[in-house]
């Protein structure tokens, strides 16, 4: 990694340098700051659960009720006891108790005394029990030692899956990564296996529930996910910190909200009253693996295998630090991945680079044959007649299929450079790259057991990831080797959590979380990617170009050669209070809280300033589209014949910044002893977010005046033919042309020029509205038909409400008049093309045009989005029964479905309807045209707006079976038979029918229609009872 990458992570404005992510944070003071906060908000409150809770109902031998009777949960190892009493229904419930194992005591007066040990509570869960004293002295004791968990969930309607501990380390992961396991779960479908392994640390490449890729990823109940993104982890954790997490497919409580989709709850493992540590190395070798059927193709040299090292080392250490009251646990771990990645691509020939594609010349020609002659018939589809269309579109073949030196264009020549020579066969380059990946994780988690009522926990979390990519793809999907990068993220947490145990029934929770996600990726070596290198010298449209980048390029038949959208850096702040009450009041559990958001994330566009050009072939001679093509999309490149080049005059930041409030109540009502009910209610403000800097653009068709737009006829290859009069306004007949025509800026916009003041409006500085308060009820029921604990049925529904991504407010910035997109079509590239020559910078062309008469602005893209925008909405429905079989063995059979609306999309509002995409020539004949000479809003060619108006539905029966960890057996089976149907995949398709978003409607991309997963641990009980050295080598074996 080369410092300068190191640094541009750091340093995107000056306002981030005072946040330098490599300088030392003084923990002391924002500890203290967290815990004084957290000691005077006990009205704020929160929602995801990672504590759990015990409940119980208390009978004697003839099945009634034992009311007062005493209960004490206490555990040795976590230094935490709790007493309660049962109520006149002989029922108790302890909440907000660590992860862990308990002993459980209950005593009666008239009985004997109950006590169980090694109760397991799990992440989220009530676990809930049923107790029979017997009467007896009170001197006299039953006691249970065998572990009691979790099996029939008998307190809430949530469908849920958890993932133990056991699960999460013993399970075999590619690269080990814990996400992989968020699969074993009914109801999900993996988008992209390849995202969950190694080190990456995206979480939305699994759809659950048919919905998008959107979840709520928590790590010890405070948000582990990047807020502009909505997709990426900031802290991958070590699984080796895991102690178990849960995923909430189908949350029918309030206190679950803060996005549209499904809830994921990790919790770390925390230092007990006894000393624990591990140290490892897990290492991965390309000897054990075999030859592809690719690298056997190679013709050069003998074949390869993709190389491969992964070695993961670390390791973790917990225990007590004072009288079984301070606890700590901690590690570190590195992931040091040497992958090599498989590259196969089609590349010219030889010949073809010289500018010989006499192989290509079909056989059979007349011996006076013309560009127009049909070719022979018994020709291979990829026979064609090299045409000079230079002098005309008619064109005259060129000699035998070769080009002339002469003709060609010497910066064809040059970007033929970019493209490697074929390795194996005549047009195939075989390569494998070494991606080289260094992961290092930092942990430390301190729990403080006040008194019996206090409980206090910090929790401090870094990953520094540093990736070298030789295909230069850590954006661009690259294929070949053009563009080198530096990828540098550096994600930190830190938290600090006050729990206080106000009375027996009353307890308090208070959160205080901040984190940090700094990216930056840099090109590896500045000179490759110098258009010097290769000798590429056309005149650029902008002359900002960063680096003086080679242009990125695609050729018809061939994969894009593309890497020109860098540096590109991201600052990403945010900090969260957040605080959860419980009160049990009766057979009454209510909880009440809230949170606050503050979000910040700067990030400059990925914009090509190196030009992008296409080069493409298929046409008839004469074609308005593609006049100048050869017959052949390679041969348009040697002879600078290009369909089209985009340039973007120069990248943006538009800091983006929202707060978010969410409150909350929910009432769990034990009804009678085989009834409850799930009652919540969630009020949230989830506002569009604000620019710090108000830079930037909205179209507002209201405001575009066709009278200053130009008309079709003066839009000629994406430039615009007017004259200048003699005050050196453009005019055309209808009046003068206003290059920002509908264009609107925020009332703060800094901007004085008075041509630009004008497009001020009275909007915020993130121009769409504000928002307004959201109410998403929630109902739920779990019923014990039979009375004995073996059976539920449960169900219920919910609304829920997701945040849209900041990325649209990003974008927003690469307009006029901050930024111009600008596009050219049918040019030739010589030295200085023709019509490139005297063309305006689109930046500020009133003054450009001066009088002239020699300016010439350009048709310009726009990215905006609908000022109207609102946050997506899910409703969420499912019905579904749950049944314990000997053994221990849980099987569940739902009925699960959602509808989602208001789910958003791109639609260019500036599309071409099918009757008008042909035109008609002075003569009246409809002839081709280009699409920018027939849109509606004339002088712009696509408008790519953002908005809400999307759509989904999903119906699914999802069958599951688990067994808990018993006898050194775990298991777990999932089967999900459903169906997913929306109109658009993500937040960045695209309305295929702009005026009708139902034709796009019908199977979404990760419509798996059947699914099944297993997993399995089994711990070998081969020399369990042995000592010594046999024990040692041939004992402890699993599978899994």
């Amino acid at each position: 990694m080369t410092q300068s990458n190191e640094q541009a992570a750091r340093s995107l404005s000056a306002r981030d340098q005072r946040m330098n992510p490599e300088r030392r944070t003084r923990f002391g003071g924002l500890l203290l700051i967290a815990v004084t906060i957290c000691l005077l908000a006990p009205s704020m409150a929160r929602a995801q659960q990672i504590n759990a809770a015990i409940s119980g109902t208390v009978t004697d031998e003839n099945k009634s009720v034992v009311p007062n009777a005493s209960v004490t949960v206490e555990s040795s190892q976590l230094a935490v006891r709790r007493t309660t009493t049962t109520n006149a229904d002989g029922y108790f419930i302890v909440t907000n108790l660590p992860v862990g194992l308990y002993r459980v005591t209950v005593e009666a007066q008239g009985f004997g005394n109950r006590v169980q040990d090694n109760v397991k509570v799990d992440v989220g869960n009530t676990l809930s029990m049923a107790i029979t004293l017997s009467v007896q002295q009170v001197t006299q004791q039953v006691s249970v030692v065998d572990t009691f968990y979790q099996t029939i969930n008998k307190e809430n309607a949530n469908i849920e899956t958890l993932v133990s501990g056991t699960q999460v380390t013993e399970i075999a992961l590619n690269g080990r990564n814990w996400t992989q396991l968020v699969n074993l779960a009914p109801g999900t479908s993996a988008i992209n296996n390849d995202s969950q392994q190694g080190t990456n640390v995206r979480v939305d490449d699994t759809a659950i529930n048919g919905l998008r890729r959107r979840t709520a990823p928590t790590l010890d109940g405070v948000s582990n996910v990047d807020h502009g993104s909505v997709g990426t982890l900031v802290n991958n954790i070590s699984v080796d910190a895991i102690q178990e997490f849960k995923l909430v497919s189908s949350p029918y409580s309030a206190e679950y909200g803060s996005q549209g989709g499904p809830s994921i709850n990790v919790v770390t493992k925390r230092g007990t009253s006894e000393f624990h540590g591990s140290g490892f190395e897990f290492i991965r070798h390309d000897k054990l693996n075999a030859y592809s059927w690719e690298s056997k193709q190679v013709t050069t040299g003998a074949p390869t295998k993709p190389h491969l090292r992964f070695n993961n080392v670390g390791g973790f250490v917990g225990g007590p630090l004072y009288k079984k009251k301070l606890f700590f646990f901690g590690g570190l771990e590195w992931k040091l991945p040497r992958t090599g990645t498989s590259v196969s691509e089609l590349v010219p020939t030889e010949a073809m680079r010289s500018g010989n594609f006499s192989a290509l010349l079909p056989t059979g020609l007349p011996a006076n044959y013309t560009c127009s002659t049909a070719i022979p018939s018994g020709n291979s589809a990829d026979k064609f007649i090299l045409c000079d269309k230079s002098a005309s579109t008619t064109g005259v073949p060129f000699a035998n299929n070769i080009i002339p030196d002469a003709k060609k264009s010497p910066n064809g020549i040059a970007l033929m450079r970019l493209w490697p020579h074929p390795n194996a066969g005549l047009d195939r380059y075989i390569a494998a790259p070494i991606v080289r990946r260094n992961v290092r994780q930092e942990l430390l988690r301190v729990d403080y057991q006040r008194r019996n009522n206090v409980t206090i926990f910090g929790r401090w979390l870094r990953d520094r990831f540093d990736s070298n990519n030789p295909l230069g793809s850590t954006f661009d999907n690259q294929n070949l080797p053009i563009a080198p990068d530096n990828h540098l993220r550096l994600g930190k947490t830190f938290m600090v959590s006050y729990t206080h145990v106000l009375t027996p029934n009353i307890v308090n929770e208070a959160i205080l979380s901040w984190q940090r996600n700094d990216q930056a990726v840099t090109y590896q070596d500045n000179g490759q990617i110098a258009r010097s290198t290769y000798g590429i010298n056309f005149t650029e449209i902008f002359p900002a170009n960063r680096l003086n980048k080679i242009p990125e390029f695609s050729v018809q038949g061939y994969s894009t050669l593309s890497g020109n959208g860098l540096p590109y850096t991201i600052n990403a702040r945010s900090w969260e209070l957040r605080d959860n009450v419980t009160w049990v009041r009766g057979d009454h559990t209510f909880k009440f809280g809230a949170l606050y958001v503050n979000s910040n994330k700067d990030e400059n566009t990925r914009v090509r300033d190196g030009g992008t050009i296409t080069y493409s072939t298929g046409s008839t001679a004469g074609s308005a589209f593609r006049p100048q093509d050869s017959g052949n999309a390679v041969a348009n490149l040697l002879l600078g014949a290009y369909t089209r080049y985009t340039e973007t005059s120069n990248t943006t930041v538009a800091p983006a910044a929202y707060n978010q409030i969410e409150t909350y109540a929910n009432d769990q009502w034990r009804v009678n002893q085989r009834l409850s009910l799930t009652l919540g209610l969630r009020l949230q403000y989830i506002p569009w977010p604000q620019t710090q800097l108000s830079n930037i653009v909205g179209f507002d068709a209201t405001r575009f005046n066709p009278a200053k737009a130009p008309l079709g006829s003066d839009i000629s290859g994406g430039v615009i033919n007017l004259i200048a009069d003699p005050t050196g306004q453009l005019t055309r007949a209808q009046g003068y042309f206003d290059p920002y025509n509908g264009l609107v800026l925020p009332k703060n916009a800094n901007l004085t020029d008075p041509n630009l003041q004008r497009l001020k409006t009275d909007r915020p500085s993130g121009l769409a509205d504000s928002g307004r308060a959201l109410f998403a009820p929630r109902l739920g029921f779990v019923w014990d038909p039979l009375g004995k604990g073996k059976t539920v049925i449960r169900g219920g529904g919910g609304m829920y409400y997701d945040r849209t991504l900041l990325n649209p407010v990003r974008d927003a910035g690469v307009n006029a008049p901050f930024a111009t997109v600008a596009t050219i079509t049918n040019g030739r590239q010589f030295t200085t093309p023709a019509n490139l020559s005297g063309l305006s910078t689109f930046n500020n062309p009133l003054d450009t045009v001066g009088g002239s008469g020699t300016g010439k602005p350009l048709v310009q893209a726009l990215t905006v989005f609908d000022f109207a925008m609102k946050p997506g909405a899910v409703y969420a429905y499912s019905l579904g029964v749950q049944h314990e079989l000997p053994w221990g063995i849980v099987i569940d059979a739902s009925y699960v479905g959602n509808q989602a609306r208001h789910l958003t999309h791109r639609r260019d509002i500036n599309y071409v309807l099918p009757d008008v995409a042909l035109a008609r020539n002075s003569s009246g004949a409809f002839i081709n045209a280009s699409t920018d000479t027939v849109r509606q809003f004339l002088g712009y060619s696509t408008i790519r707006s953002q908005e809400n108006t999307g759509s989904s539905s999903y119906n699914g029966m999802q069958l599951s079976a688990q067994k808990r960890v018993s006898r050194g057996f775990t298991m777990s089976l999932a089967y999900t038979w459903s169906k997913s149907l929306n109109n658009f995949d993500t937040e960045t398709s695209d309305l295929r029918a702009p005026f009708n978003a139902a034709l796009d409607k019908g199977n979404a991309n990760f419509d798996r229609r059947q699914v099944f997963a297993m997993s399995y641990v089994y711990a070998l009980p081969f020399f369990e009872k042995e000592h010594g050295t046999l024990a040692n080598v041939l004992g402890g074996w699993q599978v899994s």
